[in-house]
């Protein structure tokens, strides 16, 4: 039968965010010719998720099976787990280039991100009480903002603060659909008005005319691609969970032929090297870049998700010859510390803003954010791509899941990918990386002193940490529970600490015990927390003495007891 051209049938709704009328889609049948045909059915299974992810991640932490076990304990010590956790919601949440003038950024980041791990371990986990608890209170954060928030997201940023929160929010809200007294109560209808009505107009508008600002008449333009990206992702999000393949379709329109930065063409061009693709940001810095794939990437893998259910939607990992691949390549293989082809995208002469970038840039390199344990997984055991040599196709990703895994949480991108997304099984009690720390915003790092007697220093200053020597590098080691043990690869110690006045040392031959253990609490956004187990604190860093002691109570806002951990 030969298609006529697509029609979709349309509502007006009126937006009141700067006086402006916006034109959203509304839930339609496919119209081909005269003749309407069944519109897609969407599957609910979290968005993000099929029901076998949540099967097999709740039968592997019964059975404690690694690796679903450790990236579950693990991923529970961070602020967004815990059973105390309360939302903080604003009515008009708003972000701004002058931070000093944003309205509820933070608690929208924070409590997005709370939304969907609560969901999550709702969803899998085994004791009866901890997922009652995770029900209420994801339950709880949702409603707090749908009921909260009356404006839409604003300022001049709003395509960010919509853009990386309304695609957990509308995760969560598709995982809680399983709670029947939630929908049955007007919850579910409740956080999809919100969505749809408060955080769609501003993305579907930014998309449009970013911000109204010069942007630029041709590839490449102002706005980088990760701010279209953010707009793509949640629009995709809010048209699964609203069931209106008319908003999605948007997202995957942008998402293929967009007019700026963020379409994938523009975004990823291939190399020199035919198997990596280099990103419109990969001479911006490495942060940025990652952050753009891993919003490319969550879109794949909520089409993928969709195809499963309902095979006329499209798997966008496989669009334009594995594309996403190549950009998660080229990114992972530079990060690596590996050099890699470049060609700049901002000259001197494209461009009406300044803007010269000439060489694939160090900044942030080695800051690695959680985006690559979903696409490993996914090319390795979904669609079956080699990976075991540097010529295979999936080689530098599954080099980079190695070497971080399991993933920490970010608040721009998903909690729990490691434990949602792996796929085989492990030998236990294999888990250990080597390591630099490094602490926080800063390009100081832990060292050890070859001597087991004196105390580690935070005092170690390194431009690049692929440069550190053996005293900046330690052996990080699972030791089950959430606990890991440190081994100093100076002297070939365990790290020690007796008492919150005895100062870090690598003293000990063997693991004695709990003097030996720390959990590595997640601060998200890179950073971490190095609790003692012997003594039951943070560790911090004494500026009179650069010494490191295991005293404070609890995380400050000070850089002194934040770190980052640097793989080699």
């Amino acid at each position: 039968m030969k298609r006529g051209k697509k029609i979709w049938a349309r509502t007006r709704l009126l937006v009141l965010a700067g006086l402006v009328a916006f034109t959203v889609p509304a839930t339609g049948p496919w119209m081909a010719g005269n003749k309407a045909e069944a519109a897609p059915v969407f599957t609910h299974s979290g968005i993000l998720y099929e029901q076998s992810d949540f099967d097999r991640a709740k039968t592997n932490i019964a059975s404690g099976t690694s690796p679903w076990i450790e990236a579950w304990e693990t991923g529970k010590q961070n602020k967004y787990a815990s059973s105390t956790y309360n939302p903080s919601p604003v009515a008009a949440p708003a972000r701004y280039g002058d931070s000093s003038k944003n309205v509820g950024n933070q608690q929208l980041f924070d409590d997005a991100t709370a939304a969907l791990t609560q969901a999550i371990i709702w969803k899998v986990s085994n004791n009866a009480t901890e997922a009652a608890a995770a029900k209420a209170k994801a339950d709880q954060i949702l409603d707090a903002w749908s009921e909260t928030v009356n404006k839409a997201v604003g300022g001049d940023e709003n395509q960010l603060l919509a853009g990386l929160t309304a695609y957990k929010l509308a995760a969560a809200a598709d995982i809680m659909r399983a709670d029947s007294a939630w929908v049955n109560s007007g919850k579910l209808t409740a956080a999809k008005n919100m969505l749809r009505n408060y955080f769609y107009p501003p993305l579907k508008t930014f998309l449009a005319n970013h911000q109204g600002k010069n942007n630029g008449t041709a590839y490449p333009y102002y706005y980088r691609g990760n701010q279209d990206q953010a707009a793509m992702v949640s629009i995709m999000a809010i048209g699964i969970l609203c069931d209106d393949i008319a908003i999605y379709n948007e997202a995957v329109s942008a998402f293929k032929s967009g007019k700026f930065n963020g379409n994938i063409n523009n975004y990823l061009k291939v190399s020199s090297d035919a198997m990596l693709a280099q990103s419109e940001e990969s001479g911006r810095d490495q942060p940025h870049s990652q952050l753009g794939l891993g919003l490319l990437a969550t879109m794949a893998q909520m089409s993928y998700v969709q195809k499963k259910g309902d095979a006329s939607f499209e798997d966008l990992y496989e669009y334009s010859n594995r594309l996403i691949l190549k950009g998660f390549e080229y990114t992972a293989k530079y990060n690596l510390g590996q050099s890699v082809p470049f060609a700049p995208v901002y000259t001197s002469t494209n461009n009406s803003w300044g803007r010269v970038e000439s060489a694939v840039s160090t900044s942030g390199r080695s800051q690695i954010r959680p985006v690559y344990s979903m696409v490993w997984n996914h090319y390795k055991y979904v669609k079956g791509l080699a990976d075991s040599a540097a010529t295979d196709p999936v080689y530098y990703t599954r080099s980079m899941n190695a070497a971080i895994w399991p993933e920490s949480v970010h608040t721009d991108h998903q909690p729990f990918s490691s434990l949602m997304y792996s796929r085989i099984s492990r030998p236990a009690n294999s888990l250990s990386h080597t390591v630099s720390f490094n602490v926080k915003e800063t390009t100081s790092y832990i060292t050890a002193p070859s001597g087991g007697t004196s105390p580690l220093l935070a005092n170690a200053t390194l431009s690049y940490f692929k440069s550190a020597s053996n005293a900046e590098k330690f052996l990080v080691t699972y030791a089950g529970s959430g606990m890991w043990t440190l081994k100093s690869l100076a002297n070939n110690l365990y790290v020690s600490v007796s008492s919150t006045t005895d100062p870090l040392k690598a003293k000990d031959a063997s693991v004695i015990g709990n003097q030996n253990k720390f959990i590595f609490v997640d601060q998200g956004n890179g950073g971490i927390g190095i609790k003692s187990v012997q003594t039951g604190k943070f560790v911090q860093i004494k500026a009179s003495t650069g010494q490191l002691l295991a005293d404070e109570s609890s995380i400050t806002s000070s850089a002194n007891d934040k770190f980052r951990l640097m793989y080699h």
